[in-house]
């Protein structure tokens, strides 16, 4: 095949990327949409054949001018209109579920704030300039770097603003670029209040001054240089406030430095709120991945009884201390990997509720609950593609009673997808 050539996109991937067949191969191209024409360089990776946008020939009506011009590592669809990006992520949830006739019809929630709406920015770090940079990675070229001298528009002005004063006074203790993995800014949207995770590759003690920077708490991790992501595995300093704080729906709560919530706070209030319309006052529910009891903690006021699982010690034990600031008291939290239950957690009475990782449902879960047969699954999943898979396996025992994507992810291809089952009859 060609290195340079004309492509015309034909449709978007599953992963947002354009698509088109060239010579009988499978082409995809980021940056593209479809009905487009240019000319592409092209590069095989993993496979597959990427391409490289160098000259647009033809547009698309939906393109508009991206708002960044880092635009492709971050947000590769700033490139489209917003109701090009809600079409695109409504026709894939339907096309997901569109191979069963006996579904309720999908529904889509689109955005409300486009930018600035992230709890948690991760900036890797490179040199440009004789200097120290924020940096994002080159989508698929893993190692190289596109400098940053802003920030990105996905965080707030004061996330960025504290990452850029973070870098310098890194710089001026005289740390390498090599030596930071990366810098992770996070900011509650409803109590206020910035956290700055810095992951070094060094355990040499460089003295920080960190007078001025505006984060309410910072921590110096150590993590091994030999893993690309950024794991702590020993904590240098901590300074400040270790902990942030959300209020959803008048519940309160607290997470550490390193603890999963969800980046897209009004977002995840509507799904909150359809996941509660489905709870009844007597219902048993046992909350999967349950983090610091997000959904468990809410839902725990209508119902019976709440039990959370997640495996993480630390954040099993925030959502009981969350528990017990709400007075809460019919929410208990265990640390549990889900796909290891206790006997007799998972019965037929139980609603269970489910918000796994981007891979979705482990297989051992599945089966456990294929042998338990709980009378309602409620499934809010990262990843519709894995959630549809799952789906495909339980719904020999379940029904559909309503099915909703919400766009936590605008400029992006990525979406969340709420999935209701009850057993069939």
């Amino acid at each position: 095949m060609e290195r340079v050539t004309t492509i015309t996109i034909d449709r978007i991937a599953h992963d947002g990327a354009g698509e088109a067949i060239h010579n009988g191969k499978k082409v995809r191209v980021y940056g593209m949409l479809p009905g487009e024409t240019g000319i592409v360089e092209l590069r095989k990776r993993k496979g597959i054949f990427v391409g490289e946008l160098k000259e647009l020939i033809k547009a698309s009506p939906a393109r508009v001018l991206p708002h960044e011009s880092h635009f492709l590592s971050c947000s590769p669809w700033q490139i489209a209109t917003y109701p090009w990006q809600a079409a695109q992520k409504f026709a894939l949830l339907q096309e997901l579920y569109g191979y069963y006739d006996d579904l309720p019809k999908p529904s889509f929630v689109p955005a409300e704030q486009l930018s600035r709406y992230r709890t948690k920015i991760e900036y890797s770090v490179t040199e440009a300039d004789g200097k120290l940079a924020l940096a994002f990675h080159e989508r698929g070229r893993w190692g190289k770097f596109v400098p940053l001298p802003d920030g990105c528009m996905l965080a707030s002005d004061q996330m960025n603003r504290a990452a850029i004063d973070t870098l310098k006074a890194l710089e001026r203790a005289r740390y390498m670029g090599t030596e930071i993995k990366s810098i992770i800014v996070r900011e509650s949207k409803t109590n206020g209040g910035v956290l700055a995770c810095i992951y070094v590759t060094t355990r040499e003690r460089k003295e920080l001054h960190l007078e001025g920077i505006g984060v309410t708490g910072m921590v110096l991790v150590y993590s091994d240089p030999l893993s690309p992501a950024s794991l702590a595995s020993e904590v240098l300093e901590r300074y400040g406030i270790e902990t942030l704080a959300e209020t959803l729906d008048g519940v309160h709560f607290e997470y550490l430095w390193d603890g999963f919530f969800q980046n897209n706070i009004p977002m995840f209030a509507h799904a909150l709120m359809e996941i509660k319309e489905h709870i009844d006052p007597m219902d048993n529910v046992l909350d999967l991945y349950g983090g610091v009891g997000t959904i468990g903690i809410s839902i725990a006021r209508k119902a019976k009884q709440v039990v959370g699982a997640e495996i993480s010690d630390s954040m099993a034990a925030f959502a009981q201390l969350n528990a017990h600031k709400n007075c809460i008291s019919n929410y208990h939290s265990i640390a549990h990997p889900a796909e290891r239950l206790p006997d007799g957690l998972l019965g037929k009475d139980t609603v269970l509720i489910v918000d796994p990782p981007h891979a979705g449902l482990h297989p051992k879960l599945i089966q456990a609950i294929l042998g338990s047969t709980p009378k309602k699954i409620i499934y809010l999943s990262c990843n519709p593609e894995t959630q549809a898979r799952d789906y495909s396996t339980l719904r020999e025992h379940y029904e559909v009673e309503f099915i909703r994507g919400y766009d936590f992810y605008p400029y992006t291809p990525h979406l969340e997808s709420l999935l209701v089952l009850s057993l069939r009859a």
